[in-house]
């Protein structure tokens, strides 16, 4: 009798393993996935960087009068880009924006948004190359406006 209940428990137990294990956890995306419709990629210029803004840090604009003084072109790290930058609807949308420099000439950057956490994390890989030069690069993300917008965590992988 004991050895019969005691295989019908470890059946239960193992039972309640499976169905754990095979949970559906779909609707998380992992860090570099790119399929994330509540992020939408915000198009910068290549090398585009602010001087009023940290390097490795990412920060969150969510007004137009935030966005105007911030993206002022006396703010701009190289002067003399004649950058037009896309208009934002910040009556739906935060803008999530962090910007960095490496030692050498970058030759990959890729970048995603995860929103299905909190807080929100901000990858960023870089992929260098050998040929030494100091390279900048910035990326953005629009984020429907929500009040848990209020802080951002930035990951910065390097890739040798």
């Amino acid at each position: 009798m004991h050895k019969t209940l005691g295989i019908l428990v470890y059946s239960m137990l193992a039972m309640v393993c499976l169905f754990t294990a095979c949970s559906d956890d779909d609707d998380l995306v992992a860090p570099g996935h790119v399929d994330n419709p509540a992020a939408i990629r915000y198009d910068l210029p290549e090398s585009f960087c602010l001087s009023s803004v940290e390097d490795h840090k990412a920060i969150i604009v969510r007004t137009s009068e935030e966005f105007n003084k911030l993206f002022a072109k006396e703010n701009f790290v190289v002067s003399h880009l004649d950058v037009t930058l896309p208009p934002i609807d910040f009556n739906k949308y935060d803008l999530f924006y962090a910007q960095g420099n490496t030692s050498t000439v970058i030759g990959d950057l890729h970048a995603d948004m995860e929103t299905n956490s909190y807080p929100y994390r901000l990858w960023v890989y870089v992929k260098m190359t050998m040929l030494p030069s100091v390279d900048r690069w910035s990326v953005g993300y629009l984020v429907q406006k929500d009040d848990w917008n209020d802080q951002v965590t930035l990951d910065l992988v390097i890739i040798d």
